[in-house]
């Protein structure tokens, strides 16, 4: 049971220099995962919202420019 446990687990270590300890921090597979692709679709979402915004302000704006020829 314990090795089923330790399987899924990563330890990464933190050394600063000498004169400090070193740090452990245990972190799960699954959470080592999931916040790189969180990160990569709320920028992809974020690249997406401002293109749609941008599309709507040129379309707009090109009205605007029919609208007074």
């Amino acid at each position: 049971m314990k090795n089923a446990t330790a399987n899924r687990r990563l330890t990464l270590l933190v050394m600063r220099d000498a004169q400090h300890s070193v740090k452990q921090i245990h972190l799960s597979k699954p959470l080592l995962l999931a916040v790189p692709a969180a990160a990569v679709l709320s920028l992809s979402g974020l690249v997406l919202a401002i293109q749609a915004h941008s599309s709507q302000a040129i379309s707009n704006l090109e009205q605007r420019v029919n609208l007074e020829q």
